[in-house]
């Protein structure tokens, strides 16, 4: 297995939890519709850096939300090995992200 697919491996891992732990709280959900709003404008700009940063930002939301700094920081270095790799080959117009983190959005 490529270590690409072993860090969204561990992504989803992490993320699952994070989602059975977080804080929901009005303003959470407000910010993470917000951050599916800005992602969807990046990607019709075709604005890879942004829309790359834009889904970051979306997990480090709610990795901050669980109020449990371990699964936070390990989310996050997850996702910065991720984004470099992202970087070079990210192809937005395949990306379905924003439909993903609608779905999380709505489930919480």
């Amino acid at each position: 297995m490529s270590e690409m697919n072993e860090l969204y491996k561990l992504r989803e891992a992490l993320g699952v939890h994070v989602v059975r732990t977080v804080k929901v709280t009005p303003a959470l959900l407000s910010e993470l519709n917000q951050s599916v709003k800005r992602q969807r404008a990046f990607m019709k700009a075709n604005d890879k850096a942004c829309c790359i940063e834009e889904d970051v930002h979306f997990h480090a939301e709610l990795g901050r939300s669980t109020e449990n700094s371990h699964p936070c920081t390990m989310l996050q270095n997850t996702q910065n090995q991720i984004w470099l790799y992202r970087h070079k080959t990210y192809d937005l117009s395949g990306s379905t992200a924003p439909d993903y983190h609608r779905s999380i959005v709505d489930a919480l």
